[in-house]
């Protein structure tokens, strides 16, 4: 069977190991989570899932398409058993090739054995197609560049738009996931990604609608790429959604290759446009 910790919160956590002493006979094949989550950019435990792998002897696998390889160090310390990568989204850029990967750690025991098995059969699901895996090697080509450029204007982006008035919440690991940054390599950074939500004067459809970027429900692109996450991928269970913090109305971000001054300007102007009314102040009067 499957168990589903949706927020990978101190409380799931807890929840996680309580299940695991009441069933002391079980045996687990493996966790699977992610560093950080889609669309809230939550950071589990990792250290502490580390040691439950140990003693309950079971893989620790760790999808870091969010954070990525360049950014946190998953394998050289010994955090994960494997960590799966969607090489489609930022390593690619392009946004015109499918390839995935799997990094099986050699510093842990599941990892090693987990290697070792894989040696028995070299062309697992066939591989890539090749004109995939042509373009991966062309496209990747700049990823460390790319990758550089995109942690530094997300993180601007993510510091004005955290200060805007009218920007209810930013969620980003820089704001919302304390322990992503003990996990960062020397030159690392947060990431391309982050969700917002806007304050309740404002229309967050007008405002979706009027942002002068590109809409689409991938991301890592070199462009750019905003897309109504909720809308998008839970449009028929919204209130499964809702139940894991996720608003219907979150508008996930994915920042690309342009300047920091052309997107602060874009989302500024869209800001501008989609006010329903004027924000009132905590005393209650109209905010100034």
């Amino acid at each position: 069977g499957v168990e589903f910790f949706g927020k990978g919160d101190d409380l799931d956590l807890r929840l996680l190991e309580r299940l695991m002493q009441q069933r002391k006979d079980a045996k687990w094949s493996a966790l699977m989570t992610e560093a950080p989550s889609n669309p809230l950019l939550q950071c589990p435990d990792l250290e502490k899932l580390r040691e439950l792998a140990d003693k309950h002897d079971f893989c620790l696998v760790v999808d870091d398409t969010i954070g990525n390889f360049l950014n946190i160090d998953l394998i050289d310390s010994g955090l994960a058993d494997a960590v799966c990568t969607s090489l489609t989204k930022l390593v690619s850029g392009r946004g015109d090739a499918m390839a995935g990967s799997i990094i099986l750690n050699p510093n842990t025991e599941k990892g090693r054995w987990m290697q070792q098995d894989m040696m028995k059969d070299t062309d697992v699901g066939g591989g890539l197609h090749e004109s995939d895996a042509r373009a991966m090697v062309h496209n990747s080509a700049d990823f460390p560049q790319r990758n550089d450029k995109i942690n530094e204007t997300a993180e601007q982006l993510a510091d004005f738009l955290n200060d805007h008035p009218d920007v209810e919440k930013v969620w980003y690991p820089k704001f919302c996931a304390p322990l992503y940054a003990e996990y960062l390599k020397t030159n690392g950074g947060y990431g391309g990604l982050m969700s917002i939500h806007l304050d309740s004067h404002m229309c967050q459809r007008t405002f979706y609608d009027v942002l002068d970027v590109a809409k689409g429900p991938s991301l890592g692109t070199n462009f750019t790429l905003v897309c109504p996450y909720t809308l998008l991928a839970h449009y028929h269970e919204l209130d499964f959604a809702m139940s894991y913090d996720v608003s219907p109305n979150l508008i996930r971000i994915a920042v690309g290759l342009e300047d920091f001054d052309t997107l602060r300007d874009k989302f500024d102007e869209a800001l501008k446009t989609c006010e329903l009314y004027p924000k009132l102040s905590s005393s209650g009067g109209y905010a100034k």
